[in-house]
């Protein structure tokens, strides 16, 4: 039961770590040019 549970959490974390970074990519193309504030 726990090693299910598991197996899992750990292949929900990853699926959430690739919709985020997925996201992020997405948002840094629609987005090329940062604020030279958060350059820091």
């Amino acid at each position: 039961m726990l090693r299910k549970f598991l197996e899992f959490t750990k292949s929900l974390f990853g699926l959430v770590a690739v919709s985020n970074a997925s996201a992020a990519c997405a948002y840094l193309s629609y987005q090329p040019e940062m604020p030279e504030e958060l350059d820091n």
